[in-house]
C-alpha cells in the first residue's frame, strides 16, 4: 500500500449495534401497536386517563425490561 491511501473494509454490523436493535425494536412494536389499538379498533380521540394509563404501563415495562 502506497502511503496516503486509505484500506478500505466491508461494513459489519457491530454487536453494540444488533443489542440496540434488540433493546428498540420490541418497544417501537409496542408503541405502534398501542397508538393502532387506540386510534382504530377505539375509533375515538383517548382520553387523558387512558393516555396516562398507557404512559405509566409502557414505563412500567420498560423499567421491567431493564432489570
Amino acid at each position: 500500500m502506497e502511503p496516503g491511501e486509505i484500506e478500505t473494509r466491508a461494513a459489519r454490523f457491530s454487536d453494540r449495534f444488533v443489542a440496540y436493535l434488540f433493546d428498540t425494536i420490541p418497544f417501537g412494536a409496542g408503541l405502534a401497536a398501542t397508538v393502532w389499538v387506540l386510534l382504530g379498533p377505539l375509533a375515538k380521540l383517548p382520553t387523558p386517563e387512558l393516555l396516562a394509563f398507557a404512559g405509566a404501563s409502557w414505563i412500567t415495562l420498560v423499567f421491567a425490561y431493564q432489570v
